[in-house]
């Protein structure tokens, strides 16, 4: 469980500079579910995930992680322990590679925390396995792959060190439509096959919609809506309200349910909506 407390962070404090980027924030995190966070640019989603494995500190207020209370008075003895639980994967991740090979470069997250050069290497072919590079490229340098294949070696990086959350920022950024969907579908799968807590920072309503459990939306610093992905991203005045819009799949459910097109639990897919209104549409030509 991660729990903030009346969580505020101000940039330059004291300063003629001064800002606010986070009031008083409260919410949870719940173990073994995905969790999606939106918003507008500028509205605080980034601020806010870098308090969550103490690369900024709380100008006042707490995170707790399990039974570790980061606030503005936490010493750098304890960040260790935060990043061993969790991991960050940050937009265009693979900017970060610098190891002359692919294996190299994914073990060496574990390494350096501590990781025995065994389990570190397990880790790493466990995690490459996973997000299909081949056993064949390990001793190639990563700057010869395709750029989805670069994104998913810095992935395999952050996954080797084996931690219980993982935070992604917009980890789709960038990517083609084939190697968008493999990404997505990876964490996912880290969720629901091997029991990760995800958290999504994204600006793709429509990757919100299909593959989290809860939504969080930010804007000017505060969490103004949060709860039950259905039931937030459903809501087209608050979305609206946000300049924020429908996922596609929730428009075009909503504009069929005059027709009678209104299956519980709603599609939250393209796929899936296609297989539901195919058989309404058939259930209703009989």
């Amino acid at each position: 469980m991660i729990k903030i407390n009346q969580l505020m962070s101000i940039y330059n404090h004291k300063t003629p500079f001064e800002f606010k980027a986070l009031h008083d924030v409260n919410t949870t995190f719940e173990p073994n579910k995905i969790h999606g966070i939106i918003g507008h640019t500028g509205s605080g989603k980034s601020t806010f995930i870098q308090h969550l494995n103490a690369l900024l500190l709380p100008s006042s207020g707490e995170v707790i992680i399990g039974d570790t209370i980061i606030n503005k008075k936490t010493k750098a003895k304890v960040f260790h322990k935060i990043r061993r639980s969790i991991g960050m994967v940050f937009q265009f991740p693979e900017n970060q590679l610098f190891e002359e090979t692919v294996m190299k470069d994914v073990m060496f997250g574990p390494l350096n925390i501590g990781i025995d050069e065994e389990t570190a290497r397990k880790n790493a072919e466990k995690y490459l396995t996973l997000l299909g590079i081949d056993e064949s490229e390990y001793e190639a340098s990563p700057f010869e792959l395709s750029g989805g294949q670069m994104r998913k070696v810095a992935i395999a990086g952050i996954l080797s060190m084996d931690q219980d959350t993982i935070i992604f920022d917009e980890p789709t950024a960038g990517l083609d439509p084939k190697s968008h969907i493999e990404v997505m579908d990876l964490i996912y799968n880290l969720n629901r096959e091997h029991g990760k807590t995800i958290i999504l920072v994204s600006h793709n309503m429509d990757d919100c919609y299909q593959y989290t459990d809860t939504i969080k939306i930010f804007s000017h610093g505060e969490i103004v809506s949060e709860g039950d992905t259905v039931d937030i991203l459903q809501d087209e005045a608050l979305l609206t309200s946000m300049n924020l819009e429908l996922p596609k799949v929730a428009r075009l459910t909503k504009d069929l349910k005059a027709r009678g097109f209104n299956p519980n639990p709603p599609p939250r897919s393209t796929d899936e909506f296609i297989s539901m209104y195919d058989m309404w549409r058939s259930s209703h030509a009989e």
